[in-house]
């Protein structure tokens, strides 16, 4: 699994059950912070669809406005590098052998069941499988194609502006890395579940994740990622916090350091949409930390402007 298909999975994760928005205008996953220059803060879904890669004209805007971009983590060769690294067992180990004859056998089963060999799987880490298990309908697609975040990053070069990230990959990865065994293979369980639940429906689940991101409706961003998670197990109950919360606690001191300490400096942070949702929500910690903020209203036409 490469580096770059990492970033939109790890979103995937949360947003794999969404469902399309009902009712509402579409709303701009856009916040602006206000101070001695206008910064943003942008929810972003880790996806290569062209209907997401083309992003509305105030998104446009604000990003070539910036003077500085911010993702989840940077996105250079060395961490990419380091991520391939980490995703694999040590040589002679196996994922099958790993999860144990139960697990394995469904695993195997879900895998053939979309038509891939999980031979293609079995030096994976159990959290490395997982991540990408809600892509097979579509894994040759995503094994190629670039990311929203992985594009912005890359074009924040190409702009000559000032790029980084706001984790470093190890804080990252260590949401998976520092689970144990048992825990990463309930996880593993509670993902083919739901998956095992979708088998047999036309639309993937992937394009559920589409249409509620261009919805914009975080309502229902945040009742479908509760509602579909296990939280009566202590095992979600501390990954999802892990996942979010600390993670968001985490990005907000930084992003208000950064602002403090450049306040000439405007900032477009892109981090992923589910960053949004619930009461440790980014643009709540960033106004406990004093900053002015305000979600773009809606507009009534949208004029999107693709990635260079």
């Amino acid at each position: 699994m490469t580096f770059r298909n990492y970033r939109h999975v790890l979103l995937l994760l949360l947003l794999v059950t969404l469902p399309l928005s009902q009712a509402g205008e579409p709303r701009l996953f856009l916040w602006e912070i206000e101070g001695e220059t206008t910064s943003y803060m942008f929810g972003t879904i880790h996806l290569p669809d062209e209907r997401v890669l083309t992003l509305p004209a105030p998104v446009r805007s604000a990003f070539s406005a910036s003077d500085a971009v911010y993702t989840e983590i940077a996105m250079d060769a060395v961490t990419q590098l380091k991520f391939s690294a980490a995703t694999l067992l040590p040589k002679g180990e196996s994922l099958r052998a790993l999860l144990g004859p139960d697990l394995a056998r469904r695993a195997t089963a879900y895998v053939e069941s979309r038509e891939r060999d999980m031979e293609l799987f079995d030096r994976f880490t159990i959290w490395a499988f997982m991540l990408q298990l809600t892509l097979l309908d579509d894994y040759e697609k995503y094994l190629s194609a670039v990311p929203m975040d992985y594009s912005l990053y890359q074009q924040a070069i190409a702009d000559g502006k000032q790029a980084a990230g706001l984790e470093t990959l190890e804080e990252q990865m260590s949401l998976f890395t520092d689970l144990p065994t048992p825990d990463q293979a309930e996880l593993l369980s509670q993902t083919l579940n739901y998956l095992e639940s979708l088998q047999g429906r036309s639309e993937s689940p992937t394009e559920k994740i589409v249409q509620i991101y261009l919805s914009g409706d975080l309502a229902a961003l945040s009742e479908e990622i509760f509602a579909s998670t296990d939280m009566d197990t202590e095992v979600s109950r501390r990954f999802m916090d892990s996942l979010l919360k600390q993670r968001n606690l985490r990005m907000a001191d930084r992003m208000a350091a950064l602002l403090q300490g450049q306040p000439e400096t405007t900032f477009f942070f892109a981090v992923g949409a589910a960053h949004f949702i619930g009461e440790d929500r980014l643009p709540t910690l960033m106004r406990q930390r004093g900053f002015r903020v305000h979600r773009q209203a809606a507009r009534a036409q949208r004029s999107p402007v693709a990635l260079p």
